[in-house]
Parts: C-alpha cells; structure tokens; sequence
C-alpha cells in the first residue's frame, strides 16, 4: 500500500442492506475499505464515538513520520483478513477531550456488492463482549452463508446451461447447492399424473446426500406420492409458489412422515416450487441432518433461482422419457406422442420440400418452354425490356433482337408426324443456341418461331454476322431417325435504338421483316428506316383502335353489343343458305370498322393488328355479344325461323383462353338464344396449335349444343387426323377452290374429296364465295350442303338482312333446280370433271 488510511473519505451515511443488522446494535461498530483506504461504513454509536475532529488528528498521525509502521500494520491485518482470521486489540478515542479506551473485535466482513474483503471492528463492552461477540459471528455467518449460496447457485446455474446430459447436470447442480448451502440431502421431487385417474402425484427423481447418508430414492414410499396423503397445506403452498421451510422439531408428534424423517435424522426441510409457465411441475427440497437451523430468507430467494433453473432444464430435455423404471405407462405414452410429432414433423418438410420443388419447378415452366428448355417469350420480355430500360438511362449498350422463323415447318410437322416435328425443334433450338455468346439470350416464342436478343452489337453487319453464322448451321441436314430433313430459317433483324421504349414494338418490328424475308425468300433481312413510315401508320391505327375499343369496355362489352348503341364498329351479316332449296339457314357476322378519319378500314388490316396486340379478346367478345342480339331480334321478328343460326369467327387467342367457357355461358344466358343456333368458326391454325387443348374445348363447346365449323378448310397444313380427333359439324371449303372450278380439273378433285370425306364424317359443307350459277349446279350436285357468296348476297347491313329475310325467295335458285330434274348428271359446263 502507497496510500495512508484516511477514515475521513467515508462512503453514504446510508445503510447497504446487509448491514441493516449491524445498525441496530449499541455497540460501536466499523467497516474500513484497506484497499481504498477509507471508512466503508460506520453505524450510530459508531459515529458518535469517534468524533471529526478526532478522525482528522488520527490521519495526520498516521500520515507524518510513521509511514513504515502503518504500512507494516496494514499488512498483518490483511495477511489476517485472508485467513478469515478474528482477534481483539484495545483502541484508544478522543470523546469531547475525554481519552476512551475500548477493546475491539477485528475480523473479516464480505458484502457482496463489494469485491474485496473488509475489515469489520466492533467495539466491547467487556461485560458483554461474549453474547456480542457470538451475535455479531452469527450474523457474518449468515452474510458468508449467502454470499455462499449466491456462488453456489451462479455455477448450478452455469452448469444447468451447459451440460448436454440432463440427468447429469441435475445431480451436479445437487451436490453442488446441497455443499455450499450446509445441507446433507438435496433432491428433486417431479409431478405428474396418475396413468389411469389423472389425479395429480409426485416422485423423486433426482437427489445427492452428504457422505454417510442413506439414499431416500430406494423408499418406495417416495415414489407415486398423492398430494392429498400428505399435509394439505404443502400442495396449497407449493402450486402457488411459496415456500416450505420448518424444522422437524415444530411438527406435531402424530405427523404423517415425522418417523420417517427420523429414521433419516433429519432436522431442518427446506422445499422451493417449480413453477414454469404457470404449471406447478414439483419442487427442490433441502435436508439438515446435523443441525435443526432455518434457511434465511436470502438464502430462500437465491435458492429459488436454482428451482426455476432446474425446471427449466427438465423441460428442455424432455426427460420424462428416462422414467421408464419408475413409470413404464408414462414413458410408452410420451414416446408414442413422440413418434408421432416426428412422423408429422417428416410429413411436415416433405411436403414443404415438395413444395418448393413444385414452386421452384413453376416458376422455371412459367419462364421456360418445356420441349426444348429454352426460355420462353415471357422471359426474353423481361430481358429485353431490361436492355431498353439500360439503353434509355445510359445511352450505351447497343442491342438488337433476331426473330428466326423455320421454313415449311408445318410441311414437316404434318408429313412426319407431330413427335417428328418436335424433335427437329429441339435440335434447331440446339443449334441456335450454339451459335450465341454466353451474353446472348435466345427464347423460343410459339410453335416454330424463335427470338434472339444479341447484346453489345452497335452495327447492322455485326447482327447480319450472327445471322449468317446460323443460316450455315441449318445448311447441315438434321437426322430423325432414320431419315435426314434439309430446313431453312427466315430471320427479320431489327436493331435496337433509344427510339425504342417498348419491347413489344422492337419484337414486333422483327417479326414484320422476318415475314418479309419469308415472303421475297431471302434468308433475313434488316429493318429499314425506309419502311418505318408504314410502321407509324400501323402504330397510329393501333393507337385508334385501343381508343375505339376503350369505348366498349367503359360502357361494358354486354350493354355496348346491343344493336341499337352506336359503336365505332359494326357487323355486316352474309347469308349462308341451303344449296338445293335456297332456304337461308345462317348468316355470317362479319367485323367492320369505320375510322372517324380514314373512313373504312379494311378488315386484314385492323383484325391482324388486334390480332397482334391482344386487343381482339374484348372485340371478338363484343362481336359475338352483338351478332347474338341481332339473332335474338330476328327470332323474335321471324318465329318461323327457329332454326336461323349466326356463325361467328373465333380468332385464337379468344379460343386458347382459361375463361372462354364463362364467357360463352354469359353470352348465351344474357342474350337468351338458344346454344344450337349458335355457329362458331374456327381456322386450322388455331386448333392446330396446341390440339389436345383444342379438343377439350371443342367438346365442352360440343356439350352445350353448340355448333362448330372448320374454316377455310384445305388451306393449311394440318394433317388429316385431326378430323377424327374434333368434334366438328361442317366444313368450309375455301373460295379459292371455288373460284377455280371452271378451270382445272385438280381443283375439282379436291371440292370433290373434301364434300365426299365430309359426308363419310358425317360433316356439313359450306362453300364460300360462290359467285355464279354455274359453281352453285357443280356443288348441288356433289351434296355439298350450303353455299355463301356474292351469287346469292354480299354481306349486309342488319336492316337490309332483315329485308332479305322478309322477301327472300327460293327462285334465285330456280335454274339450279330446273337442271337437277332434267338429269341427274351434272350440267355439261361441269362434265369434264
């Protein structure tokens, strides 16, 4: 120590609470700081004694000339406090002037608010100097006890936490509180139910005894023990978490388990509740065989801690199921609940493993094409509106995208069958993939139709290059099984600009020049700022077109198809009628669009643009909204003519959507016609496309009476099959192969195959275009069923087909029926063939 003691650098006046005892006694007493050198604490008489004045020539005594001899002083008395060793030496005050010598008992004080050892001096009175002396031991005692208890149940607690082995960490943290706290027995008592009752009972499970003790656990009076065979009082008190603590001594002489406790030499019971998440769960006891001393009230509240710690770890380690010796019944019904919360936990993650296998697999299908794996157009969308997005914000990063097309794909596809054509797509899409950069994308779009988006190309030559690299991939033959097929692509190249701010133009203005490329037979061809006037043009008229089908949909598609709202559309109706008796059975509603501007538009036009953009969902719905009205009203005009049908187009994206069926009941439920006079007609292209969803369709459409017809049916390159596979009532023969009828005799073959395969099927026919008497005889002739053309009416407004209906008159058809009764052989215009 380099410090003198200075007993005038005092703490608060203030107690600490465990020096509340000390402050009661007369004695004067002292507690002095060694370390800090200062007086820690004094109590009343303590204060009184040794006065300020005093204190002040007591430190400048200590403080001149004397340095060694307080410092060796200091140093006995501390080598002493480590001993925990008391002594008494004769301390000499100045009180008001009056010299006051006092004996003084020295010895060691912890507070556990402070960390080092202090120095405890009690002034005797030498009359009472035993009783106070054995008093004041006994309350250090009691402070050492505590303090003990604390440490204890910090390193019960540590060890609680710690140690894996539930069991183990339970008879550590016995023995550990049962030596520390002065007991011989500590142990652990656990409740649980009566297998069969439920009644509540309680068993001990854990305890640790002092060398020379007997173990409690081999009574089996312990085990299985109803609260209601023992004192009432202690599960009154234990479930509401309060404490047990007596000495045998103070039970009455007939108590229940005084002989047992005697047996044991018990002397003092101390018994803590667990009490964890509002469940009484059993209680940790304490046994003094040696002496019959109550546990303080600290050494209670500390102990409870323990309690709750091991309450705790029983919970955590769930260890009911090492209680097989004690309770087979109990242990069997938790290891089945156990298996079965682990065979719901397995079924639990299977599932959401299943789960996000099947997301994860959905959101790749959703952004791939499942034949060839390549990424579909949703995702080259995405991408590409990425790269437009770049483009406008940092004006670098030049781009272009290649739309590439497979020449007489649907040749290949119907000549060699479907699984054929599938597997030339998968070895193209190889191959196109091939001749990419790994900074490129490729998607395929839709049946043979591929998009390429090539990043980092500024030049027209750099996207011709790629170009020409894949054209002299596909010069090689690809092998299907044992045949090789020889394709072509034709690819329309656009390149991309800050102009751009919508992916679907740039796509779009790719696809316009692949067709061009496809249509003059070159292999690509680049869009050219030339043409781009056309392609504002189209883009107005797309412009025009929303608006004028925003007026539908403000208004509502069912209110705007009746006919007597004025709309920017409209229907022309062309009379279908019977081939031999010029009976009109039908008419055909045909769209019209008149621009408030350009006047007519022409429907190639308009259509193909609503076509490309999505907008003909909201008109074809409207188109057949109204040609169902406009049925209803000449049904209700004409009762006799019940059997008056409408033949409406449905284009292919109306007819490859999720809610056709809704739509189509709503129609027919709003409009009130019956479903059989209803005609739809469809193109090859459109159930060709995807065939197995088209046939589901088609018979949902069959199963409401709905009549169904193919369209222009010889045109395209479906195969032949497929007749069997739909549901169709008629067929269309297209007006090209009507309006050579007078000329080659291959064309007449063909009208002739395509009435007699419809007959064999069990089809109508209807023939398109017929325009002079002459074709109308040939195909009377040959059974065709119906024929629509300028010969019998060109398409007419709804007032003027409701004229014809009022006037018309089977003798447009007279000649027709003159020539059948003359000759059953056809007319000699037509005897050649």
């Amino acid at each position: 120590m380099t410090e003198a003691f200075n007993p005038l650098r005092t703490s608060s006046i203030l107690t600490p609470p465990p020096l509340q005892l000390l402050d009661q006694l007369t004695s004067p007493i002292w507690v002095i700081d060694l370390f800090a050198m200062r007086l820690h604490w004094a109590n009343r008489s303590g204060s009184e004694l040794w006065s300020r004045s005093s204190l002040r020539a007591w430190v400048k005594h200590a403080q001149h000339g004397r340095h060694e001899q307080v410092r060796m002083r200091l140093e006995r008395i501390q080598q002493a406090l480590s001993k925990r060793q008391t002594w008494t030496e004769h301390w000499t005050f100045y009180r008001q002037g009056e010299l006051v010598s006092l004996p003084c008992l020295c010895s060691r004080l912890t507070l556990p608010d402070h960390g080092e050892p202090l120095l405890l001096i009690e002034g005797l009175d030498e009359r009472l100097e035993p009783t106070l002396a054995k008093a004041l031991r006994l309350a250090e005692q009691d402070l050492e006890q505590r303090d003990a208890t604390a440490l204890a149940v910090g390193e019960a607690m540590r060890c609680l936490m710690l140690l894996p082995d539930g069991d183990r960490a339970i008879t550590q943290t016995l023995q550990m509180l049962g030596s520390m706290t002065q007991a011989d027995r500590a142990y652990v008592f656990r409740n649980h139910p009566h297998p069969v009752t439920g009644e509540l009972l309680t068993s001990q499970r854990w305890e640790w005894t002092r060398a020379g003790l007997t173990l409690q656990m081999e009574h089996l009076e312990l085990q299985n023990i109803a609260y209601k065979d023992l004192d009432p009082s202690w599960h009154e008190y234990l479930s509401t978490d309060r404490v047990l603590n007596f000495r045998l001594q103070d039970l009455p002489a007939n108590y229940a388990y005084r002989s047992f406790w005697h047996g044991q030499t018990v002397h003092g019971v101390l018994m803590l509740p667990m009490i964890l998440q509002g469940e009484f769960w059993g209680f940790l006891g304490f046994d003094r065989c040696r002496t019959d001393r109550l546990w303080t009230d600290a050494e209670c509240n500390l102990l409870r801690l323990a309690a709750a710690g091991i309450g705790c770890t029983i919970l955590r380690h769930q260890s009911d199921v090492k209680l097989a010796s004690f309770n087979m019944q109990i242990e069997s019904l938790v290891e089945q609940r156990t298996l079965k919360l682990r065979a719901a936990v397995q079924q639990l993650q299977q599932e959401i493993q299943e789960r996000e296998r099947a997301e994860s697999q959905l959101r790749y299908n959703a952004l791939h094409d499942r034949l060839t794996g390549l990424p579909n157009r949703t995702f080259l969308m995405e991408e590409l509106a990425k790269t437009i997005r770049l483009m406008q914000v940092t004006e670098q990063g030049g781009f272009a995208i290649l739309f590439v097309d497979i020449d007489r794909f649907k040749v290949i596809n119907d000549s060699l069958g479907h699984q054929a054509g599938d597997e030339l797509l998968v070895a193209i899409a190889h191959r196109l993939r091939r001749c990419l950069r790994p900074t490129d994308s490729i998607a395929r779009l839709d049946g043979d139709e591929f998009a390429i988006l090539l990043q980092d190309v500024t030049t027209r030559a750099q996207a011709e290059q790629v170009a020409e690299s894949i054209h002299r991939s596909l010069a090689r033959p690809v092998t299907l099984g044992s045949q090789e097929i020889f394709t072509s692509v034709s690819i329309g190249i656009a390149l991309g600009s800050r102009e751009y701010d919508c992916a679907e133009l740039l796509l779009r203005d790719a696809d316009i020049f692949m067709r061009r490329a496809k249509a003059m037979r070159s292999r690509h061809e680049v869009f050219d700022r030339a043409v781009h006037q056309q392609v504002l043009t189209t883009l107005r008229l797309e412009h025009d077109l929303r608006r004028a089908i925003a007026q539908i949909e403000d208004m509502g598609i069912d209110r705007a198809g009746h006919p007597e709202v004025p709309m920017p559309f409209s229907l022309r109706y062309q009379p279908i009628a019977e081939a031999r008796t010029g009976e009109i059975q039908c008419f055909e509603a045909l769209l019209r669009w008149h621009h408030p501007e350009l006047g007519p538009i022409s429907p190639d036009r308009f259509i193909a643009i609503a076509e490309e953009t999505g907008l003909i969902i909201t008109l074809g719905l409207w188109t057949l909204y109204r040609a169902c009205y406009q049925l209803r009203e000449w049904q209700q005009l004409f009762p006799q003519l019940g059997h008056l049908q409408i033949a409406v187009n449905l284009s292919a994206k109306q007819f490859s959507r999720l809610d056709l069926m809704e739509q189509i009941d709503q129609v027919l439920h709003r409009t009130g016609i019956n479903p059989g006079t209803l005609k739809l007609e469809l193109t090859e292209t459109t159930i060709a496309d995807n065939s197995d969803l088209a046939a589901a369709t088609m018979y949902e459409l069959r199963s409401r009476q709905i009549v169904l017809c193919l369209d222009d049916f010889g045109t395209g390159y479906s195969s032949l099959s497929y007749l069997h596979r739909f549901p169709l009532d008629v067929l269309k023969i297209d007006q090209s192969f009507i309006s050579q009828l007078g000329g080659r005799d291959n064309t007449q073959a063909i009208v002739r195959a395509i009435i007699t395969l419809a007959e064999q099927l069990g089809m109508d026919t209807i023939a398109e275009g017929v325009e002079t008497a002459e074709q109308l005889v040939w195909l009377a002739n040959l059974g065709c069923t119906y024929i629509q053309g300028y010969w019998l009416a060109q398409p007419l407004q709804a007032s003027a087909a409701t004229q014809l209906l009022e006037q018309h008159d089977p003798r447009l058809i007279a000649d027709l029926e003159s020539n059948l009764q003359e000759s059953d052989r056809p007319l000699d215009l037509l005897a050649r063939s």
